[in-house]
């Protein structure tokens, strides 16, 4: 599998159980800032590397969290 440079900042903060979740217009923030598009997130979210909760936060599975640690995100 190979991850973009955004999909990795994306697993990098989520594998290390940062909060991320949807912002305006489609795009999803950590802290107010924006980190990527909803598509970015779409995309981990088919290859199973993360989640979405009912209240709009990201997170990592644990297949997530071992891809994070296993490229030193």
């Amino acid at each position: 599998m190979l991850l973009s440079k955004t999909q990795k900042r994306v697993m990098a903060l989520v594998g290390q159980g940062r909060p991320v979740e949807d912002g305006a217009e489609q795009g999803i923030t950590m802290n107010g800032v924006h980190l990527c598009n909803h598509e970015t997130m779409v995309v981990l979210r088919q290859w199973g590397l993360i989640v979405r909760d009912e209240n709009g936060r990201w997170s990592a599975t644990e297949s997530g969290k071992a891809i994070a640690q296993q490229l030193r995100l």
